[in-house]
């Protein structure tokens, strides 16, 4: 059997996405090409449903390498003609693939990096028999990013959790709970008061 190639990329204003999808479709013209982008900002996704680029309100993103209101004019046509469809990922989705990638490929991706490998690890994409190349681009994170986007997917993934305690002030308090904590087989991370 011949397996069909698909091949996911992310979409900024469309320069990468349209520069892949021109050469791989002359190349192989029978493989795949998905665009992907965060659920947080939606602009190539909206202007392929209204058949021109136009402005999209949108949030605040992990994938802020990508979060651009609006498609660029001349890279519209190029996707329209070569792109095959395009997927939306979601925050969580994508703190969790970052986090995937750091333990199990010892890769350092940024949000916008990490969406192609989101839209396959949560099954966004029909993969069953097909090669696949997802367009893993960007390392432009920083350690403090890094480590709240993590944590934020560890807590997703209820392997870190946030226990407050109202407890008084005074000596042993502290002690006391963690040492309720500590028979219970938790690890405790970080301990503070506010």
């Amino acid at each position: 059997m011949t397996r069909s190639w698909l091949c996911s990329c992310s979409n900024w204003r469309g320069g990468i996405l349209s520069g892949i999808a021109t050469y791989i479709k002359a190349v192989n013209p029978k493989c795949k090409l998905i665009g992907v982008q965060t659920q947080n900002v939606t602009s190539y996704y909206e202007a392929r449903k209204m058949n021109k680029p136009f402005s999209v309100q949108g949030k605040l993103s992990i994938a802020d390498g990508i979060a651009v209101k609006q498609c660029g004019d001349i890279t519209f046509n190029i996707l329209n003609k070569h792109v095959d469809d395009v997927i939306l990922v979601s925050e969580a989705e994508i703190a969790e693939t970052i986090l995937f990638l750091f333990e199990n490929c010892k890769i350092v991706a940024e949000g916008a990096g990490a969406v192609t490998t989101a839209a396959v690890l949560f099954n966004k994409l029909n993969v069953k028999d097909k090669k696949i190349a997802c367009v893993l681009s960007g390392g432009n994170i920083d350690v403090t990013t890094f480590l709240n986007i993590t944590n934020r997917a560890l807590i997703n993934q209820r392997r870190r959790i946030i226990l407050k305690i109202d407890a008084p002030l005074g000596k042993g308090h502290i002690s006391k709970i963690t040492n309720i904590v500590d028979s219970h087989g938790v690890q405790i991370y970080q301990i503070s008061d506010s």
